[in-house]
């Protein structure tokens, strides 16, 4: 059976870490906030999801390389975002630029949900 991966902020870093994930055969389902960076994965076959909750929906591990708190929140919570759609007993990784606060933080709202958490922190740009 293929991993589903949701991967979620499609950026400088995250479009070509959702690309290589879709050459390596994993089920890919992805979401920006900007939709058009979203569309740039049809090339490699990759349909974006309406909403973070989508996304999330049936997968097993979920991805986020966001740019902040406040984007994290804004994808993770609501009707429509990531925890509405996402199962317990499914994983979290967290690659985003945040304190290590948020991390602890985020690290206990979903252990709350049976939903385990990875945080993977990486940093860089085109340069």
């Amino acid at each position: 059976m293929t991993m589903k991966v949701a991967f979620l902020g499609l950026g400088t870093m995250g479009q070509p870490m959702a690309k290589n994930g879709a050459k390596k055969g994993y089920a890919l389902s992805v979401f920006n906030r900007t939709p058009e960076k979203a569309l740039a994965l049809k090339d490699a076959g990759v349909a974006p999801a309406a909403s973070p909750k989508e996304a999330a929906k049936g997968a097993d591990v979920v991805i986020l390389m966001l740019t902040g708190p406040e984007a994290l929140d804004q994808v993770l919570d609501g009707p429509q975002g990531v925890l509405a759609g996402l199962d317990a007993g499914k994983t979290i990784v967290n690659m985003s630029t945040v304190p290590p606060s948020y991390s602890r933080h985020l690290f206990e709202r979903l252990k709350t949900r049976s939903i385990a958490a990875i945080d993977a922190p990486v940093y860089g740009s085109k340069k």
